[in-house]
């Protein structure tokens, strides 16, 4: 299985507490230095694994969410000068768009580079 190195770090870190590693993104790549610990099962990793992937895509949705809303915020302010109310309308429908976001994908998937797969953002206005 292939692991994303900052979950597979924080796994890690939760099961050896103090003791030092060396990993890569699979199982065979774990090295536990200096200690008689033995590594678990590769397949009880994969349970732990499983558990762990789906909030890590949620946080990478959501921060690439909240991204678009702070840059959005501005045409958000009461005297932001649009040139027309539906040019407003359209924004305050783009930001509740992003903010569906999570509830349109409750489980987004990412690729080996973290970037989110089948998500679909919305159009900004323009």
């Amino acid at each position: 299985m292939f692991y994303k190195r900052p979950i597979l770090y924080n796994i890690l870190l939760e099961l050896y507490p103090g003791i030092l590693f060396g990993y890569g993104t699979s199982y065979e790549s774990i090295v536990l230095v200096d200690t008689t610990e033995v590594l678990i099962p590769e397949e009880t990793l994969d349970e732990i694994y499983t558990t762990k992937i789906l909030p890590y895509n949620l946080t990478i949705l959501r921060s690439q969410r909240n991204t678009l809303l702070t840059a959005s915020d501005i045409y958000m302010i009461s005297d932001y000068p649009h040139i027309t109310e539906s040019i407003k309308q359209e924004w305050i429908v783009y930001r509740q768009s992003l903010r569906d976001l999570p509830q349109q994908y409750p489980e987004p998937e990412t690729d080996e580079n973290d970037n989110l797969i089948n998500v679909v953002f919305p159009d900004k206005p323009s």
